[in-house]
């Protein structure tokens, strides 16, 4: 089956608008503004959805420990780029 990674770089809008076009098997990933995504709902994904976003803006804006007490895996530039590998399709999201 294809997978899609999605990659939120901007504002909570942005996040809004990825979540409906999110299936079963894709991943998503929060980066740059879209970490900010964290402050808000991250409910409603299927448990079949990976929550990730990228360790170094989540702490450039001060939201480590935030991230560590929601269902989101923090990933460094080198796994993100395997991420991009691992998926059929990447779509981003600004």
């Amino acid at each position: 089956m294809d997978s899609n990674l999605h990659l939120v770089l901007g504002s909570a809008g942005s996040f809004d608008a990825c979540r409906q076009f999110v299936r079963q098997g894709d991943a998503v990933l929060l980066a740059d503004a879209g970490v900010m995504a964290l402050a808000g709902d991250l409910t409603g994904f299927s448990s079949e959805v990976r929550l990730l976003a990228l360790h170094a803006d989540v702490d450039a804006r001060g939201l480590l420990q935030r991230a560590q007490t929601l269902p989101v895996q923090l990933v460094d530039d080198a796994q993100w780029t395997e991420l991009v590998t691992a998926h059929t399709h990447t779509l981003s999201w600004k």
